[in-house]
């Protein structure tokens, strides 16, 4: 057994592929610039990817070739409004 027979899937979590999400994201880029990524790489070690992109369409293709399931994704405004 590996360590990924252990892991318990879920299929209704937050995903940053949700519409939710994914619109949140654009409608910040389009008004107001940039975002700040962390990407979680599952079983990947203790540090994540530090990221910065200020286009939509960039960011959905990193999410779509470099992203596996399980990886986490933090997105941050920035600039942050409060």
């Amino acid at each position: 057994m590996t360590s990924f027979d252990k892991v318990q899937w879920v299929h209704d979590g937050e995903n940053i592929l949700s519409e939710k999400n994914l619109s949140a994201v654009r409608i910040h880029l389009e008004t107001v610039g940039n975002i700040a990524v962390e990407h979680w790489h599952f079983y990947g070690g203790a540090s994540p990817t530090p990221l910065a992109f200020n286009d939509f369409d960039e960011f959905y293709s990193y999410l779509q070739g470099k992203v596996k399931p399980g990886d986490a994704i933090d997105v941050y405004r920035f600039p942050h409004s409060a």
